[in-house]
């Protein structure tokens, strides 16, 4: 399965504490070496909400602004999967990322 520019845009509405994760505590993680990751719940409009996994380090200054994420993923070869994300907050380009998982 393949998809490319996915996007999501909306109000950032929560913010979680980052997590961090390295090739020793994640197995799957195949690069980079290590990474954050931070959950957000984006307002996308009419009642309608979504959570999702940002590449990158994010803190409670984010709620509030607006936010677009654009994803890929494919499946450079078997056994591996990669996720690019694209992370604007209030237009300007914060985050882009790739990151490759063994599946």
């Amino acid at each position: 399965m393949t998809y490319e520019n996915l996007e999501t845009q909306g109000t950032i509405r929560q913010v979680f504490l980052p997590q961090y994760v390295t090739k020793d505590n994640q197995p799957q993680l195949v690069s980079p070496d290590q990474i954050y990751f931070t959950r957000v719940i984006i307002d996308k409009g009419k009642r309608c909400s979504t959570s999702t996994e940002l590449f990158g380090e994010f803190g409670p200054d984010c709620v509030g602004r607006q936010i677009r994420l654009v994803e890929s993923y494919d499946q450079p070869e078997a056994g591996l999967k990669r996720l690019t994300q694209q992370v604007f907050i209030d237009s300007k380009l914060e985050v882009d990322q790739a990151v490759i998982m063994r599946v």
